[in-house]
């Protein structure tokens, strides 16, 4: 079976980053954590891609240290409150 994380097309990622986002709940889902994890490059696009599809997506600012311990002062916490009509979880 392939690695679906090989799979690197603007659809599959936004499968990725969804199917995430709703079993992250409340926690959600921070840039560096897209990359490492869900290999999700331009997560903030992808974001987009998934408001447009209708669902409901907070932003939340946070201090998070990068993979080296460099701190980032207000790097982007995704956090879905409310899927698509037609969506369930």
């Amino acid at each position: 079976m392939a690695n679906p994380l090989l799979n690197t097309s603007c659809g599959a990622q936004r499968a990725r980053l969804l199917a995430r986002l709703i079993d992250a709940g409340p926690a959600g889902v921070n840039r560096f954590q897209a990359d490492k994890e869900l290999n999700v490059c331009h997560l903030a696009a992808r974001i987009l891609a998934l408001r447009k599809d209708g669902h409901t997506i907070l932003t939340i600012r946070e201090r998070a240290p990068d993979d080296e311990g460099r701190p980032h002062p207000a790097i982007a916490r995704y956090v879905l409150t409310k899927l698509a009509k037609g969506r369930k979880s």
